[in-house]
């Protein structure tokens, strides 16, 4: 069981550690969302209003 005085042994190097998993979670989140947005496709081209897109018949 767990004694309350327990969770204040180490007190500074538990802190510690929970700091460094935040931080090491906070780059891993950051990396893999802008990698997420490097794989998007590219904005559409946008096409001039004279033209169609009928198709081209051959003779």
């Amino acid at each position: 069981m767990l004694r309350p005085g327990k969770l204040f042994d180490n007190f500074w190097l538990k802190l510690l550690s929970l700091a460094l998993a935040i931080m090491i979670w906070f780059t891993i989140y950051l990396a893999v969302q802008q990698e997420q947005r490097s794989i998007l496709p590219p904005a559409p081209v946008s096409v001039p209003e004279n033209s169609t897109n009928a198709p081209v018949q051959k003779n």
